[in-house]
């Protein structure tokens, strides 16, 4: 092998390795195809208890964070879903839910408060709340024994919390 051949060789085995995460893990498959740095925030979630997506708005951090529960849900990691959100875009949570997985989502929403923690006790693995009403789900959050990881949804970007009621506590203050 000349010496040109061998630096290809060494170029093309890195590259390679570097990119070894560009694939998806065995047996998930998204509903919608992932994009490079869609997959790069996958991995990135699911490989951290804690995670943070910092992407502009329309690359898909929404996409990546419901898959990212969907993958860590079917390995039995974690068990239900809360999305903190504000107000105005609770139902666009719901639609994004929808349109990335098949999972069941419940905003947790209504004017009386009984019926609102009602609605926490019903069977579902997303639970959408807006910031307001976070402070009325603090203590059965808090006395939850399942792991229940929590979306930050804002803006510009979208925070997966799977330490159980510690988002939402901090959210409350």
């Amino acid at each position: 092998m000349t010496p040109n051949e061998l630096e290809i060789s060494k170029r093309l085995a890195d590259f390679r390795a570097r990119n070894s995460i560009l694939k998806l893990p065995d047996g998930f498959i998204p509903k919608v195809t992932f994009m490079h740095h869609q997959i790069l925030g996958f991995w990135y979630c699911i490989k951290l208890n804690s995670a943070a997506l910092f992407y502009e708005m329309g690359l898909g951090k929404s996409c990546i964070a419901i898959n990212a529960c969907r993958y860590r849900l079917e390995k039995g990691e974690i068990f239900r879903i809360l999305v903190v959100s504000p107000k105005n875009v609770l139902y666009n949570w719901q639609d994004e839910i929808n349109k990335h997985s098949n999972l069941r989502s419940i905003i947790l929403h209504d004017s009386i408060r009984e019926k609102r923690l009602d609605l926490f006790r019903e069977e579902a693995e997303f639970y959408l709340i807006n910031y307001d009403g976070i402070a009325l789900f603090c203590n059965s959050v808090r006395n939850s024994n399942t792991n229940l990881p929590t979306f930050k949804g804002g803006h510009t970007y979208d925070t997966i919390c799977s330490y159980s009621g510690t988002l939402a506590e901090e959210t409350a203050k």
